[in-house]
């Protein structure tokens, strides 16, 4: 199975009615950062195995995670972080002039999805789709 499918589908399901796509990049990856989808999609959202690795382990501590402190940083982007939501295990960050990223987990073991939102594109479309496509990896048993 291509992993790398999952980001043309991420892609696919954020665009509006006129056609607009509300993510450019995306990244699925697992536990200490391992990658699920590959950097050489032209969709890929490239970062480090050590920027991959804390955005797990940070977002498995919910509410005490420290993205306040140290922001979302991701392919050496520092998002400020706007807020998470441990219930759905979903975490939003934002750099003025860079756009936004949602990031969000399956479970405390599963995996993590981290979708771009470009600048004056709608993060809520960026949203749905990556709660799309999690709630389909979920029911897959990831």
């Amino acid at each position: 199975m291509s992993w790398d499918s999952y980001i043309d589908n991420l892609i696919g399901n954020s665009k509006s009615a006129d056609g607009t796509a509300h993510i450019d990049k995306a990244c699925i990856f697992g536990k200490d950062g391992a990658p699920y989808t590959t950097d050489g999609h032209t969709g890929s959202l490239v970062a480090s195995a050590a920027e991959k690795a804390k955005i797990f382990n940070e977002l498995n501590k919910g509410d005490q995670c420290e993205f306040g402190a140290t922001g979302i940083v991701l392919g050496g982007t520092k998002y400020q972080f706007l807020r998470i939501d441990s219930d759905s295990r979903l975490a939003l960050g934002k750099k003025k002039g860079s756009g936004s990223i949602t990031v969000q987990g399956t479970s405390a073991t599963g995996l993590v999805i981290v979708a771009h939102c470009p600048e004056g594109a709608q993060h809520g479309n960026c949203n749905d789709a990556v709660q799309k496509v999690i709630t389909y990896l979920a029911g897959s048993g990831y």
